[in-house]
């Protein structure tokens, strides 16, 4: 089993193509011999307590007019096999998840590069209600991209 760390995204990363000086943008790696397609299932899985936390967001949200992870759901795929996200850019190297709303834009990224896969999050925020919204999530976004990455570095 390989261990996880917090490290850079690689600056070929197709984010870079958005991403702006002040955007929020973190990144969890580990050794890793797994395809792309089976990194991302197993990190775009989404276990019972997130699913019940992405059923809280969805009702808080809905009152102010956001996107609701459900307006995306997709048929479930080898590439996205139960998250609501919907793939926004695609190679043989990377898969980038997200999508953009009033309050803010986010992707997450999994990379897979040199025997490593990489595991990122970037949000771009419009306004006051943006940075407020990520300032709350943040401590669920770290719990969710680590169990995520963890999953992925047990291949499992």
């Amino acid at each position: 089993m390989s261990q996880f760390y917090k490290t850079y995204l690689p600056s070929q990363a197709g984010v870079f193509q958005i991403h702006q000086s002040n955007d929020f943008l973190d990144c969890y790696a580990c050794q890793s011999d797994l395809s792309l397609i089976k990194a991302a299932s197993l990190a775009m899985h989404v276990p019972a307590w997130t699913q019940s936390l992405l059923q809280l967001r969805n009702m808080l949200v809905a009152p102010l007019g956001l996107k609701n992870t459900q307006d995306f759901a997709e048929q479930p795929s080898e590439a996205s096999p139960s998250l609501q996200f919907p793939i926004t850019y695609h190679t043989e190297t990377e898969l980038q998840y997200g999508y953009d709303d009033r309050h803010l834009n986010f992707r997450i990224t999994v990379l897979k590069e040199e025997g490593q896969i990489f595991l990122s999050t970037w949000v771009h925020t419009h306004n006051f209600f943006g940075n407020a919204y990520l300032t709350t999530i943040m401590p669920f976004h770290t719990a969710i991209m680590r169990a995520a990455i963890r999953r992925v570095a047990k291949g499992e």
